[in-house]
């Protein structure tokens, strides 16, 4: 909000008389917008007609510093600007919020090279020629124990047939993976 309208709103609040400056139209818009807010600890504060609660109203040279720690804290982790908005519309208020912290969020070098790319294109099938050309291996675990001292499972599986291969390993190593491969597979 800039400096003279919240000058002005704490003014009107605090004293009970409309600043003189003001023309009768500006008056008269000033007393019906500072029904919307109350002052606390001699700061300005909106009211939030759904939830009753009190927020902060920002003054223009507060905005950089307010978007700054919300989006570069090391908690926020370099938020969207959605993700900000929604977080600091509960906490704080000023006109052109949502503008405000888009702007800077496109001018954020750090969210720019780590923001979320979205890649939309049809999805291509994996070219598979006959049985057990292409395979997947993986392994579950770590398990309990079991009586030989197993504690992995490792899974096969044809991508063209779906056939399965699986069998129980004491360590899931690369040793492992060529015997599995090698007997269960291959012979």
């Amino acid at each position: 909000m800039d400096k003279n309208n919240y000058d002005n709103i704490l003014y009107y609040l605090s004293y009970k008389q409309l600043p003189e400056n003001l023309t009768l139209t500006q008056q008269e818009s000033l007393r019906k917008q500072s029904t919307n807010y109350q002052i606390h600890h001699n700061l300005l504060y909106k009211i939030d007609q759904n939830t009753k609660r009190k927020i902060r109203v920002v003054q223009s040279h507060e905005i950089e510093v307010i978007i700054y720690m919300f989006h570069n804290n090391s908690l926020s982790a370099h938020a969207s600007t959605e993700r900000m908005m929604n977080k600091m519309k509960t906490r704080y208020y000023w006109p052109q919020m949502f503008e405000n912290i888009r702007t800077y969020v496109k001018s954020c070098n750090t969210y720019q090279r780590r923001g979320k790319f979205k890649r939309v294109e049809p999805l291509h099938p994996i070219p598979v020629g006959e049985p057990f050309y292409r395979i997947g291996i993986d392994y579950v675990g770590l398990l309990p124990k079991t009586k030989e001292g197993n504690r992995y499972i490792i899974v096969a599986m044809d991508y063209l047939t779906k056939w399965p291969e699986a069998k129980p390993t004491k360590e899931a190593t690369t040793a492992s993976t060529v015997d599995f491969v090698y007997e269960d597979i291959i012979c």
